[in-house]
């Protein structure tokens, strides 16, 4: 019960961070070229060879503890993640799925050296995004929670 609360509180937060009025603007960070890493292949394990940016870390990072990034993969400029959403009592798994890509993506979008960034969620779809897709307002960039929706089939 404690973990929903916090999931619900983070997601309050999420959604009141993304409405703020924060003049401050998140500068992109320059980083040196990614290295390859190679794909799992058996699902929960995760392969990641880059010393650069830990892409798989960020990702990591954003998801609700009781999900499971299965898949992993940065190879030339795509980022390609696969996750298994827990079930939530308060939340359809379209609705978890479109949260985490948002909040994934708006993480991500704070640094350079990726092009485009595909996450399957498990039992519900595929979203993929190009980086030039981003949208930006006085908060910084994001990807629209709207067309995130669409592409998983929500709308």
């Amino acid at each position: 019960m404690k973990k929903y609360i916090l999931f619900s509180g983070l997601l309050s937060l999420l959604l009141l961070t993304a409405c703020g009025n924060n003049e401050e603007k998140a500068e992109p960070v320059p980083l040196p070229a990614q290295t390859e890493s190679e794909e799992s292949a058996p699902a929960e394990e995760v392969v990641n060879e880059s010393n650069d940016v830990d892409f798989k870390e960020m990702i990591s990072d954003n998801m609700r503890e009781s999900d499971k990034l299965t898949k992993f993969s940065n190879k030339g400029n795509e980022i390609k993640a696969t996750i298994n959403l827990a079930e939530s009592q308060f939340l359809s798994k379209k609705d978890l799925a479109e949260s985490a890509y948002s909040a994934i993506g708006e993480i991500l979008l704070g640094v350079e050296d990726w092009r485009v960034l595909t996450i399957n969620f498990e039992d519900v779809g595929e979203v993929s995004f190009n980086r030039d897709e981003a949208e930006k307002n006085e908060n910084g960039s994001f990807f629209p929670t709207a067309e995130i929706a669409k592409r998983l089939g929500n709308i």
